[in-house]
């Protein structure tokens, strides 16, 4: 992966994103760093693997810090501790050197991202609604 600052397009890609196209982005960031680190461990690249998973746990707890309580408290409250969950499995399979823990972490992110797409979909639609009524 190129990191964005080397990289013109994703930089423009991320300056130019809404507040919900970067939550995407994040998940996928942390969906590909989860994938790097799992054919790592597979490769026996301990290196490899530690860089992964070191940017895959900015990644979550980036999104763990974008949470806002004041919106919707009980759903950043479940997904701050799901966010806590997720990192724990990424240090717990870094120290082990084991990918099953990373499984659950990718499907976990996986389902997520999935839940935000359709969400972001869902408002999106009813915006579009609503100014057409309007």
């Amino acid at each position: 992966m190129i990191p964005a600052k080397r990289n013109p397009y994703a930089s423009a890609q991320v300056n130019s994103a809404s507040p919900e196209q970067i939550l995407v982005l994040l998940y996928d960031a942390a969906l590909r760093d989860i994938k790097e680190a799992i054919a790592a461990i597979n490769a026996g690249d301990r290196s490899r693997k530690a860089k992964a998973l070191d940017h895959a746990v900015k990644v979550v707890t980036e999104l763990a810090n974008s949470l806002r309580p004041e919106k919707a408290p009980e759903i950043a409250e479940n997904l701050s501790n799901l966010y806590d969950f997720m990192i724990d499995r990424m240090i717990r399979s870094n120290a082990q050197n084991e990918d099953l823990d990373l499984q659950v972490v990718y499907n976990l992110l996986g389902e997520l991202r999935a839940a935000w797409v359709e969400a972001i979909r869902i408002n999106r639609t009813q915006r579009n609604h609503g100014a057409a009524g309007a």
